[in-house]
């Protein structure tokens, strides 16, 4: 690499350090992934030596990985590395606090002059605080439409299109309709 090309990578790797993003590379013939700097700060896993180098299928990085969401990465990378799908899913990382991040990964394939899948290069980022929001709303649209539905009146909601977006109990049992 020329110092130009050095410089612009140190540029890129803070510039994704700031975003709350980090790269990662999975290489299935050693069973390693790599974190670079930022996803191992991420991961809060971080050592200043070196790029983290974790075991894959064997466990070392499933063991991060929530408890409810590890068997679904699990399928979702032997996907990948059947080249079935690349990977592009939400999932969530407990940190050695007892705390739990959410992270969003979108992953390419990785592949051989014979086509054949080697690996995954990977880019993650922190979605917690959206996750947790998203988490948030649903719960309270829950809990409003159970207030809704203990009116004992039809009560219904159409949008400036006249589309009917709601309607409690009351107005599906007088209009004979049923929820979704």
């Amino acid at each position: 690499m020329t110092d130009s090309s050095f410089a612009l990578f140190d540029k890129y790797q803070k510039a994704m350090s700031n975003a709350g993003m980090g790269l990662w590379e999975w290489n299935f013939q050693t069973d390693t992934i790599t974190f670079d700097v930022a996803l191992s700060k991420l991961y809060e896993v971080y050592d200043e030596s070196a790029p983290i180098k974790l075991s894959g299928q064997s466990g070392e990085w499933y063991l991060i990985i929530h408890d409810e969401d590890r068997e679904m990465m699990r399928s979702l990378i032997e996907s990948a590395k059947n080249d079935e799908s690349e990977l592009n899913t939400k999932f969530r990382i407990l940190l050695k606090d007892g705390s739990v991040k959410y992270i969003r990964t979108h992953a390419y394939n990785i592949r051989d002059e014979n086509n054949k899948v080697t690996g995954l290069v990977g880019l993650n980022w922190d979605v917690t605080r959206e996750s947790l929001l998203q988490n948030d709303v649903a719960k309270n649209k829950i809990f409003l439409e159970k207030i809704m539905d203990a009116i004992p009146d039809p009560v219904f909601v159409k949008d400036c299109g006249h589309n009917l977006i709601f309607g409690n109990q009351a107005f599906e049992n007088l209009m004979g309709l049923k929820r979704k």
